[in-house]
């Protein structure tokens, strides 16, 4: 069973992105709560590529009030989901920066992020494409993948949420997805 959080009858997650945003600009704190609660696993999920002991939650909430911010001031030339990746992303670089220049700081060594901004900017190009060709699959294959990538959910919790029979059918159905997606991806 999917959950959807409904407040005065307005299902969050059936607002346009326009909607979104003016919805913050009516500084609408239940629908802003519903979507720092939406995106948190996005910023989970550096923790478990890096290796590196940072603060997730302080980069999160720093990300997630220029994302706020950027809502309330103008709209976004790019979906609320990519926006706040890029700037999690770019929170988290630049605190695992800081913490190799405080380890660095006493023996005067040079740290050359050039490189790390290099990688950086092929992973948003990487990201943006992987984003672009998710599109292009169909609702319920987008629905998988996010919910197993991003929000980390069990197969069984999928099958629940989105009427399957059960986990194995999930499983099949991630995998012919993620097949799909690579053959958009690669060509």
């Amino acid at each position: 069973m999917t959950m959807v959080l409904m407040v005065n009858s307005i299902d969050f997650s059936a607002l346009s992105e326009q909607e979104i945003a003016q919805e913050v600009r009516n500084k609408n704190e239940k629908l802003i709560d519903y979507l720092y609660n939406k995106y948190l696993p996005m910023a989970h999920s550096f923790t478990k590529h890096s290796g590196a002991e940072i603060a997730i939650e302080d980069v999160y909430q720093e990300s997630f009030m220029v994302l706020i911010s950027k809502l309330y001031d103008e709209n976004l030339n790019c979906k609320i989901s990519t926006f706040l990746y890029s700037v999690i992303r770019n929170h988290y670089l630049k605190a695992i920066r800081d913490k190799k220049a405080n380890l660095f700081q006493d023996s005067h060594e040079f740290i050359d992020v050039e490189d790390d901004l290099i990688e950086y900017e092929e992973e948003q190009s990487r990201l943006d494409n992987v984003l672009n060709k998710l599109a292009e699959l169909g609702k319920r294959c987008q629905e998988v993948i996010r919910q197993f990538y991003l929000s980390s959910k069990t197969m069984e919790e999928i099958a629940d949420d989105m009427g399957y029979t059960n986990a194995d059918n999930v499983k099949n159905q991630k995998y012919k997805c993620m097949k799909q997606l690579k053959t958009l991806i690669h060509g």
